[in-house]
C-alpha cells in the first residue's frame, strides 16, 4: 500500500493583551488577555480530489482540534511549509491544552526547508515560491484587518479566510509536486511498498532508468534517475568487489 501524503495548512491568530508602547515591548503574562490559536486548518491528500477544511467558528474549537489530530494521524506523511517549526509545533500545543495523546509521528516534508537547502532566491516563502515557478500566487489577505476581523467575527472576513486557508494548501500540494526532485531526504516510498523491482524513494515508481555511476571514497555504485518524478537516485549497494574494496587504502591521519 502507498503511503498517505497529506498537505497541512494551518491559520492562527496572535496573542492579545495590554502593551505601554508601540516599540520593543515586553509582555509580562499578567497583560495577556488572550493567547494565540489556531483557527482553522485545511488539509490534502496528495493526488485526490477536494480539500477538508474546519474551522473553530463552523466547528467549535474542540472539534476542531480533535479533527487536527485525526487527519494528521492518518497520514503518513505530511507536508507543510514552514511546517517543522510552525504547523506541526502549532498543531502539538493545542494537542497538549486539550489533552489529547501525540499523535502517532508521521514523518514530515518541509518545503520551506528544501528551498533553504537547495535555492538562493531572495525569498523562499510560498508565495514567492510559487510565482517564481509559475504555480500561482497566494490570494491576498488585505492587511491584519482579516484576523481582526476574524476575532470579531465579521462575516466578510470568515469568508476570506476561508478562502485564503483553502488556495494555500492547493498552492502547497503544487509546490510539492514542483520540489519533489530537489528533496534529497524525502520518506522512502519503497517502504511502504514493498517493491520487487528498483523503486524512486521519492514517489515509488518503479520506472526508473540507469544513469551512469558515482564513485565514492567507499566506492562504485549504480546511479539511476526516475521517470516519473526526475528525482535523481542511487543504488544502496557498491558495484565495488569486496576484494577490490580490500585493497583500497586510506591515510591513517
Amino acid at each position: 500500500m502507498a503511503a498517505k501524503i497529506g498537505m497541512l495548512d494551518l491559520e492562527t491568530v496572535p496573542n492579545e493583551g495590554y502593551v505601554w508602547g508601540l516599540f520593543r515591548q515586553n509582555m509580562a503574562i499578567g497583560q495577556m488577555t488572550a493567547s494565540g490559536r489556531i483557527i482553522m486548518w485545511a488539509g490534502k491528500i496528495w493526488r485526490e480530489p477536494g480539500v477538508v477544511m474546519m474551522d473553530e467558528i463552523a466547528d467549535g474549537y474542540e472539534a476542531m482540534i480533535k479533527g487536527l489530530h485525526e487527519y494528521i494521524q492518518s497520514c503518513d506523511i505530511i507536508v507543510a511549509h514552514n511546517g517543522d517549526k510552525f504547523d506541526m509545533r502549532w498543531a502539538n500545543a493545542e494537542f497538549a491544552r486539550m489533552g489529547l495523546e501525540p499523535p502517532d509521528p508521521a514523518k514530515t516534508v518541509d518545503t520551506l526547508k528544501v528551498s533553504r537547502k537547495n535555492f538562493a532566491f531572495p525569498s523562499h516563502k510560498l508565495d514567492y515560491l510559487a510565482q517564481e515557478f509559475g504555480l500561482g500566487a497566494k490570494l491576498s489577505t488585505g492587511g491584519f484587518e482579516l484576523w481582526t476581523g476574524w476575532i470579531a467575527q465579521e462575516q466578510a472576513a470568515i469568508n476570506k479566510m476561508r478562502s485564503y486557508c483553502k488556495h494555500d494548501v492547493v498552492l502547497l500540494e503544487r509546490l510539492y509536486k514542483y520540489l519533489r526532485p530537489w528533496i534529497t531526504n524525502h520518506p522512502n516510498m519503497g517502504a511502504w511498498l514493498d517493491p520487487e523491482r528498483p523503486t524512486c524513494p521519492t514517489c515509488g515508481s518503479t520506472k526508473v532508468n540507469k544513469k551512469g555511476t558515482e564513485t565514492t571514497n567507499s566506492g562504485t555504485y549504480q546511479r539511476y534517475r526516475c521517470q516519473s518524478c526526475r528525482s535523481p537516485l542511487r543504488s544502496k549497494y557498491l558495484e565495488t568487489s569486496v576484494e577490490a574494496r580490500r585493497n583500497m587504502l586510506r591515510s591513517s591521519r
